[in-house]
């Protein structure tokens, strides 16, 4: 009797910690557990990771230890936790169809007192586990080394009934982070070919040749002397090469698309890229990084007959894929539509092996894809999708002129992704700042962590996920945050225009806009004072906006004094930014834009506010108001330090000039200079000089030229005729001159200038 009494009370004891009253389970009470977890005999290495991650994250939370057991050592009616497709599981959901989850798909479901944690494989099982982790027990990874774990004696989960397949299968934000971190890559969900997950994770999606294969297939180093009729020439209108033509750079050419020859080889090399991985299941065979493409009579026919570069391309592309497909019947080839391939051709069709992926470069960033703000690339998707077996987008989420500045593209992130996957997108690359500055930018921890979830479930409501974030990464500074994203955000759309990946025109923010957004900032930064690790991530985040102040300081000064208005900008910038270089460092800064070091900006920072010098004497004539002085510290040099310096020249207005030997090599961006979003007509000058070519020429010739960016398009370019050692005004006429607008010289003509020196711009208003 005593025996039976002390078996009922055992079981009475078993079963209460394992079911809850709700209808869910009991998974620890008090720190201590009855459930143990059960992992199938067959298990595949990510699953065996599953599981011991879910154990190491149950015992960190409940403080309860889940031992790892075998399925079949473990009776079938005690409490469980099942990890991957054990016999035991399918027995248990006998109408789940695991074929249909794929590589990624999960499931996550209670039965009785047992948790099911399972999915695809290889990866969908640890998806299931940190889902789980996530939804239901509390736990956050912001960062690769930030996150958030509660503790909870006692957790009691609720009914579970997930099963969830993502729309993409391949999903990947390009930002350095990611790349190099596989755990964290694996807990976001992402399984791109720039990461390193091994088994153990889950693997990744392998892309031989990653992107731009063409001349990593025929390296011209290896062919052109033996076939320089495979290469255009840039120099010769990217005809095919000839014997005398000099060898091109391997981004700066393209194949001939309609040699047999060509054909034959470039196939040869793809299959040894497969032969020595063929398990990767892609490969890249795609057009280099260029907008030409080899103007051969064969080609530019086809070019005409389809309406677009895609006809000859794809013609080219089918033909390698075809080959492919009679020796590895599974493995894709992935094309791009980029540049002046992007448009879909009339009447060819990809081979059902061939991946099309979707890259427009010059998508309007800052309207959804959508809409008639982006009528080209969302008509070009639309037609991809009607002829394509698969499509994959290349999507363009940052900034190339200024990693670290506000981009307000954030309104669109979910509504984009939700478009492309309703319209047979299955692969998603989001080119984020893969050289992250070690996670400095706009806002980029939220970036990551925020569009990996989209990735994996575009249906998510951003709003929320965007407050989730930032209230468990920001703490009480988070409603303040959330102010200045929503203040960079909708002025933006109140400024009615385009963002572009290129975007150089930050006038769109006001000077009450600046000034209120620095309010939001500094109660930021009050909220969490006394926090000292929230408040390190403030001062990260204020970086942007602090570089902004810089770029935007000398025309809303003057407006502020001019109109007698609050100005909340820095009070030294002088020393401001001093502060801010030694902050950047310190953070790990490394990049300013995609082809400028933050050490290369640098210099142009320090010069920015050194004092002032008197206007030329024919400036003299007009309002102070009216007239505009840019020095050299507001010029952005390219190939800083060789084709481009700074340097010390006693000629000039302030004993300081930028000087290039590179063509466009010296640019004056006219965000730095106009003080707001609406054009005005300025009358241009600027004070030039030339160094004597090598021929000691009495004249040497300049060029110089205004460019929008957000158009793509001159404003003017012309060619100055300069003689002797001093600075001349060159006049490049009257002009509307905006933001996303900038000054370029450079040597031009012939005979061209060894060296190029310019002192200053003069910007003079125009009267109405």
């Amino acid at each position: 009797m005593k025996n039976l009494l002390i078996t009922i009370l055992t079981v009475l004891l078993f079963t209460g910690c394992a079911q809850a009253q709700d209808g869910g389970i009991t998974l620890a009470k008090d720190q201590h557990t009855s459930y143990v977890i059960a992992l199938a005999a067959d298990a595949i290495p990510a699953e065996k990771t599953a599981a011991q991650q879910l154990q190491h994250y149950l015992q960190e939370v409940t403080g309860a230890i889940f031992p790892i057991l075998p399925a079949e050592s473990v009776q079938a009616e005690a409490p469980q936790i099942l990890v991957g497709q054990s016999e035991r599981v399918k027995v248990l959901l006998p109408q789940q169809d695991w074929k249909s989850l794929g590589e990624d798909g999960i499931v996550i479901k209670t039965v009785g007192n047992k948790l099911i944690l399972a999915g695809g494989r290889p990866r969908g099982t640890l998806y299931a586990v940190f889902q789980f982790l996530e939804e239901s027990v509390g736990c956050h990874w912001w960062t690769p080394k930030e996150s958030t774990i509660p503790h909870k004696s006692t957790l009691v989960v609720s009914p579970q009934n997930v099963t969830y397949v993502p729309p993409f299968n391949y999903r990947e934000y390009f930002t350095a982070y990611v790349q190099t971190d596989p755990v964290f890559a694996t807990l976001v969900r992402q399984n791109g070919d720039s990461q390193k997950q091994t088994s153990e994770w889950g693997g990744h999606h392998q892309m031989l040749g990653s992107v731009h294969t063409f001349s990593k297939l025929l390296p011209p180093e290896k062919y052109f002397k033996e076939h320089p009729e495979w290469y255009s020439d840039p120099a010769n209108g990217h005809k095919p090469c000839t014997a005398t033509s000099k060898m091109p750079q391997a981004q700066h050419t393209q194949i001939s698309l309609s040699n047999p020859e060509v054909v034959e080889e470039l196939t040869k090399q793809a299959l040894l890229w497969i032969k020595q991985n063929p398990d990767a299941g892609y490969i890249s065979i795609s057009q280099n990084d260029s907008g030409n493409f080899c103007q051969t009579p064969e080609s530019i026919k086809l070019y005409k007959q389809e309406g677009s570069w895609s006809g000859p391309l794809l013609h080219f592309v089918n033909q390698v894929a075809e080959k492919i497909h009679q020796q590895y019947p599974n493995f894709l080839v992935e094309t791009l539509a980029y540049s002046r391939s992007i448009k879909p051709p009339k009447t060819i069709r990809p081979a059902p092996n061939v991946i099309i992926r979707l890259a427009s470069l010059h998508a309007d960033a800052g309207h959804p894809m959508n809409s008639e703000w982006n009528q080209e690339t969302r008509d070009n998707l639309l037609q991809w999708s009607k002829i394509s077996n698969q499509l994959f987008v290349w999507n363009y989420v940052t900034n190339f002129y200024g990693y670290m500045l506000p981009h307000p593209n954030w309104g669109n992130l979910a509504t984009d992704l939700r478009f492309f996957a309703a319209n047979k997108v299955t692969g998603i690359f989001l080119e984020g700042t893969h050289r992250t500055n070690n996670g400095v930018g706009d806002f980029t921890q939220l970036r990551v962590w925020l569009m990996s979830k989209l990735m994996w479930n575009p249906q998510l409501n951003q709003s929320q996920l965007t407050d989730e974030f930032l209230q468990g990464y920001y703490g009480a500074a988070a409603p303040y945050l959330r102010g200045y994203l929503d203040l960079v955000e909708q002025a933006f759309v109140k400024s009615n225009r385009k963002l572009g990946a290129f975007n150089i025109d930050w006038t769109f923010l006001t000077l009450q806009d600046m000034n209120q957004a620095t309010r939001f900032f500094d109660q930021a930064a009050n909220a969490v004072k006394n926090d000292p690790i929230i408040s390190v991530r403030i001062q990260r985040e204020r970086l942007s906006l602090d570089l902004l102040w810089f770029l935007r300081y000398k025309p809303l000064k003057r407006l502020a004094e001019q109109s007698h208005q609050d100005f909340l900008g820095p009070k030294d910038p002088a020393q401001a930014v001093q502060e801010f270089i030694a902050t950047a460092k310190h953070l790990g800064v490394a990049r300013y834009s995609i082809d400028r070091s933050f050490n290369d900006v640098v210099p142009a920072l320090q010069r920015m506010f050194n004092p002032s010098v008197a206007l030329p004497d024919f400036a003299k004539q007009y309002p102070a108001n009216d007239v505009i002085d840019i020095q050299e510290g507001d010029f952005s040099l390219y190939h800083y330090g060789k084709e481009s310096t700074f340097e010390e020249d006693p000629a000039a207005s302030n004993r300081q000039a930028a000087a290039t030997s590179l063509g466009w090599g010296i640019q004056a961006e006219l965000n730095q200079a106009l003080p707001g979003p609406t054009p005005e007509k300025y009358h241009v000058y600027a004070m030039v000089r030339a160094a004597k070519g090598s021929k000691l020429d009495a004249e040497n010739k300049v060029g110089a030229g205004i460019y929008d960016v957000t158009t793509s398009k001159g404003i003017t370019s012309q060619v100055f005729t300069l003689s002797g050692d001093n600075y001349q005004r060159i006049d490049l006429g009257v002009h509307d001159l905006g933001g996303s607008m900038y000054i370029w010289f450079s040597p031009a003509g012939k005979p061209a200038a060894e060296k190029v020196y310019v002192d200053r711009i003069i910007l003079i208003r125009e009267k109405s």
